[in-house]
């Protein structure tokens, strides 16, 4: 299921949610942290549950190279808990997903989306993205996600009725409409917050 979610993913450019990285054989550590950081706070000002950051595609050639960072399961579990240690609230990946595309290796990370009102930071640091660019997260985006409000139950009710566990949902991302694909649980229930949900977000 997720080679269709890379396939997805692959069809539009970069945003401020979705990286695309070579890595064929290795990565600095700290800028992984900083992509972690940036793509989890941008994924919350938009309102999504998460963001994406592949390896092992060109994404200016349009063309599967695949990685061989951290290869082995016993690996990607190592690398998850170290990030817990530089992450506000001890955050990582939500998942670190390997998966084989034309005989190549892709590594896909889901990334979750900084929580209501805090802001993500790497090492006390807090990035975000500017278009495809990197950089630290301005102080009006952080403003935005702090006076974010927390959910109290039995505010507002909305019933939500899903019936595939995938479902393609349209998105503003960066200024433009683009199609991205967000995972959905087979659920038919109601969300109590003060919000509508994010897209995505499981009940």
């Amino acid at each position: 299921m997720y080679k269709e979610v890379f396939q997805t993913i692959t069809n539009h450019s970069e945003s401020e949610v979705v990286e695309f990285k070579k890595a064929e054989n290795n990565f600095d550590f700290d800028d992984l942290g900083k992509y972690f950081s940036a793509l989890s706070n941008e994924a919350n000002l938009r309102r999504l549950d998460f963001a994406w950051l592949i390896f092992g595609y060109d994404e200016k050639k349009h063309e599967i190279v695949g990685t061989s960072y951290k290869n082995g399961e016993g690996a990607l579990n190592n690398l998850k808990h170290d990030f817990s240690q530089h992450t506000t609230d001890g955050q990582t990946f939500r998942e670190i997903i390997p998966i084989e595309v034309d005989g190549k290796r892709i590594l896909m990370f889901k990334i979750p989306a900084s929580p209501r009102n805090i802001v993500m930071k790497w090492k006390g640091i807090a990035y975000g993205r500017d278009g495809e660019s990197l950089k630290p997260l301005n102080q009006s985006k952080q403003d935005e996600i702090r006076r974010q409000r927390d959910v109290q139950p039995g505010i507002c009710r909305r019933a939500l009725h899903v019936r595939n566990r995938f479902a393609t949902l349209w998105g503003e991302i960066g200024g433009f409409g683009v199609l991205y694909l967000q995972e959905k649980s087979n659920y038919g229930k109601y969300i109590e917050s003060t919000e509508p949900p994010r897209p995505g977000i499981k009940v």
